[in-house]
């Protein structure tokens, strides 16, 4: 797979937000006293997800495509099973692969 800054934007997206509010001590549900910040957080963590959406159906496809035929059911059952963490996983060995090759 080619590299593409999107995805660590993403990942960016999603895991910044998420540690703040962590740290910040954000409540889980919207309350008088924080709508602002409760709703930036949420549309990033939204469009990092969305990005992550596309990037699982990118590395599933790309498994089937690329995989060793003994390995495509792995492939497919890895994303099934564990979703964004295995399109990452996926993204990033695949690079590596691409790296390493050419």
């Amino acid at each position: 797979m080619k590299r593409d800054p999107t995805v660590w934007v993403s990942l960016l997206l999603i895991a910044l937000p998420w540690i703040i509010g962590k740290i910040m001590g954000m409540p889980r549900t919207i309350d008088d006293n924080n709508p602002t910040i409760f709703q930036l957080f949420f549309w990033l963590m939204f469009i990092g997800a969305i990005r992550a959406t596309i990037l699982w159906f990118q590395t599933l496809i790309h498994g089937i495509e690329h995989a060793k035929k003994e390995n495509r059911v792995a492939v497919v059952l890895g994303h099934i099973f564990l979703g964004p963490i295995m399109s990452y996983l996926y993204y990033w060995d695949s690079c590596k692969k691409a790296k390493t090759a050419g």
